[in-house]
């Protein structure tokens, strides 16, 4: 731990420093970032460029590492990609696409899962690639380290950006990093970061509409739009019976079972609590439900969700693997305090399922009350195992609210109609270049 306070403080004492700005400084992670291949030279020459920052990516799993691996490949048809992300993966599956990835090396120190990057360093790696490399657009889908040097960089060499906001940061920190009166102050302290990194944007793009206003509140005067964020909906599908009872017997559901299921990351606002007392509560008397638990979380949670009878923990999955626990399940049940879109509510009802949810961020919009699922008060898991209750007898009404939520992503949450606004925003920004003889 000294190391890396000696480390840390290395760094931030090196960022002060004036010798940064000189550009001959190179590590050896420099370097290797610097080697570019000819093909993707020569194939990508006319194409515009657009740097792609995130302080996430695969193989950690959250909504912003799985919206950025739908849209990067589609997106390389129409620009030549530069991916920025901590060095914590295998990208050789992009690379072979000719996406260039320059990787930052990363602390042994992580925030809500993510691990932070070597300011230093990550400093750096980027100036130089904004020196060196013709950049047309700036689009940061995080607002740490990485994306901040990225804007703040992209702002001295003119390049236009385009913020990504994917979650209402301030408080999802504050709940996830502090309790008690410290919340509250500590969201205070972020708001001002957030209007910071914010307001050095052209535009920001923006899952719903009631975000302009929380925006205007703090102080961001940067123009937004809304996208709307889609999903594969090819991917997630539900199925017929005789292949929905193979994958149950596969993973050791019995023909009876009602089969609950969550999905996410199992941190602090997507309150797993409430969950586990309506689940709790049913089960002493519907002893043939169970609840699947799909995702990443703290040893001391998952201990708890192993040792509770009828729950089944899964662990990480991501798209084919995932997809069949949401078509082995019957109903998806989301607790969360805080929301923009849920990416894993849209794969829920895209796989044929009722959803039962809290009326947070954009989810009001997509889940009618009584038509697709149930909205129920966030931390209220009396109400919860009521509306639960309803869809456990009621095998017709899930099927029903089923088939309308399948409706309701394949008409309005394609991930295609996603990537296409993207790229009509982004050319918006992108002065294309001219014609070269290759």
């Amino acid at each position: 731990m000294n190391n890396i306070k000696n480390e840390l403080a290395h760094d931030l004492k090196g960022l002060e420093d004036n010798h940064l700005t000189n550009a001959n400084v190179e590590t050896n992670t420099n370097i290797e970032n610097q080697k570019s291949d000819k093909t993707d030279k020569n194939t990508n020459y006319n194409k515009p460029t657009l740097l792609i920052a995130s302080d996430t990516s695969l193989p950690n799993i959250n909504g912003i590492s799985i919206f950025l691996s739908r849209v990067i490949e589609p997106l390389s048809k129409h620009y030549r990609i530069i991916l920025v992300v901590p060095d914590i993966g295998n990208t050789h599956s992009l690379e072979s696409k000719g996406i260039i990835i320059k990787k930052v090396p990363t602390y042994n120190i992580k925030i809500m899962n993510i691990k932070m990057p070597r300011f230093l360093a990550s400093y750096k790696i980027i100036k130089q690639l904004f020196d060196n490399e013709n950049i047309d657009l700036c689009w940061t889908n995080l607002i740490g380290p990485i994306c901040f040097f990225c804007s703040t960089i992209a702002r001295k060499h003119n390049v236009p950006i385009i913020s990504q906001v994917h979650s209402y940061e301030a408080r999802l920190l504050s709940i996830n990093l502090t309790k008690g009166v410290l919340t509250s102050i500590v969201e205070k302290l972020l708001k001002v970061y957030v209007r910071c990194f914010y307001n050095k944007a052209d535009l920001l793009l923006i899952p719903s509409d009631e975000m302009k206003d929380y925006f205007k509140a703090i102080g961001v005067a940067t123009p937004c739009e809304t996208i709307t964020l889609g999903i594969d909906t090819h991917e997630f599908v539900p199925l017929n019976k005789s292949k929905r009872s193979m994958i149950r017997k596969t993973l050791g559901l019995g023909i009876d079972d009602i089969v609950l299921i969550y999905v996410g990351r199992l941190s602090k606002e997507k309150d797993i609590p409430t969950l586990l007392k309506a689940f709790e509560k049913l089960h002493t008397i519907h002893k043939n439900i169970k609840l699947m638990v799909v995702g990443p979380g703290s040893k001391k949670l998952i201990k708890k969700l192993k040792e509770t009878d009828g729950v089944v923990y899964i662990g990480e999955k991501i798209g084919e693997s995932l997809a069949r626990y949401y078509q082995a399940a019957d109903i998806y049940v989301l607790c969360s305090l805080t929301e923009t879109t849920s990416q894993t509510t849209l794969e829920a009802m895209s796989s044929g399922l009722p959803v039962i949810v809290t009326p947070v961020g954009r989810i009001k919009k997509y889940v009618i009350d009584k038509y697709n699922g149930f909205i129920f008060p966030p931390q209220n898991y009396l109400v919860l195992a009521k509306k639960l209750e309803i869809l456990i007898k009621d095998r017709e009404k899930r099927e029903l609210f089923g088939k309308r939520s399948r409706k309701i992503v394949e008409n309005s949450f394609d991930i295609k109609d996603t990537i296409n606004t993207l790229v009509s925003i982004f050319d918006r920004f992108i002065k294309i270049k001219p014609n070269k003889e290759l």
